[in-house]
């Protein structure tokens, strides 16, 4: 998904779950990973920082 900022579309990931033990599992990895999430809303995690997102691309592959 791509995030746009004045214009300008950035690639982001953003994760769905309704289960707060997923969601916790999730966002652990993510801590130990030094990668920044935030909540978008009550199912949906997001990772928008230029430098997480980059973290991620190189630990699952870059986004296509």
């Amino acid at each position: 998904m791509l995030n746009k900022v004045n214009g300008r579309a950035y690639p982001r990931y953003e994760f769905s779950n309704a289960s707060p033990d997923i969601h916790n599992l999730f966002t652990r990895a993510c801590d130990l990973m030094g990668v920044e999430w935030r909540p978008r809303s009550l199912r949906v995690l997001s990772v928008a920082r230029r430098s997480s997102v980059r973290l991620l691309d190189e630990f699952i592959g870059p986004k296509r």
